[in-house]
């Protein structure tokens, strides 16, 4: 592959202007807040600036610039062979309630599910992150996890042990590698309401609301991007923006594809 523009590969990847106008609507919902925390990250996120970003999980301009050149390290060890999928894993008796997310224990969630892939000896890498929806139904939040792994029938049975139902455990082949991966790795987190068309009940996944989403910011900002990933047989060097394989080592020049924003 050769060097793009990730508009290039993903037409439709947010562009600057539309994440200035996110970052905005981000402040707005943290100055609408009482506790000092909030304020904290508000400073945080209007101080960011070109030439000394934040870096923060919560801000739009620097995500969108990490998450440009994740999406394009992943498509780099995808493109090496072929045949992967997106699973999903959801968790309905786990959800969280309203008031609790900001205390929940989202590094002992990932360490369940890495238990799980060790006892089942899973041995394909993944590269996906954990997200926690807002499910207006029950007051709640919903955690769950998008990742890209290759599609291997035995080793996905695997883990079939532990997620009976399709409800719990969706897997989707991939056929668009960079609108897929983009999406597993959007570090996005909304607002799921449900509605009918004719007999069939939908979910639509939207933007948080003000105080919901003043929550959901500072959880991220907590746990930065590290927090939010779920990497296996795979390393994230943030300081470089960099993934790498276990035990394969990049040499200079091998990224393919890069991320010019």
């Amino acid at each position: 592959m050769k060097k793009h523009e990730i508009q290039n590969i993903l037409p439709k990847f947010e562009t600057y202007e539309e994440r200035v106008y996110e970052a905005e609507r981000r402040m707005e919902a943290l100055e609408n807040q009482d506790d000092m925390a909030f304020g904290e990250l508000l400073d945080v996120l209007d101080s960011c600036n070109e030439h000394k970003p934040c870096r923060s999980a919560a801000c739009p301009l620097c995500l969108r610039k990490e998450r440009a050149d994740l999406i394009i390290e992943t498509l780099n060890i995808a493109n090496q062979k072929s045949g992967w999928c997106m699973v999903t894993l959801t968790y309905p008796n786990a959800y969280i309630p309203y008031s609790d997310l900001l205390n929940f224990d989202t590094n002992k969630f990932k360490a369940r599910l890495h238990q799980q892939l060790k006892r089942l000896d899973y041995q394909n890498i993944i590269i996906g992150s954990f997200e926690a929806d807002y499910h207006e139904t029950g007051n709640n939040w919903g955690p769950h996890f998008h990742l890209i792994t290759p599609l291997d029938k035995h080793q996905l049975g695997k883990i079939r042990k532990y997620y009976s139902s399709d409800r719990e455990m969706k897997i989707t082949p991939i056929r668009d590698k960079p609108y897929q991966i983009s999406y597993a790795l959007k570090f996005f987190w909304g607002r799921i309401y449900k509605f009918k068309t004719g007999e069939k009940n939908r979910t639509y996944k939207a933007n948080l609301e003000s105080n919901k989403l003043a929550t959901a910011l500072l959880k991220q900002h907590r746990l930065g991007i590290n927090g939010q990933l779920f990497l296996k047989g795979v390393r994230y060097k943030r300081s470089k923006h960099k993934l790498s394989v276990n035990g394969i080592r990049r040499r200079n020049g091998d990224s393919p594809c890069k991320s010019t924003l």
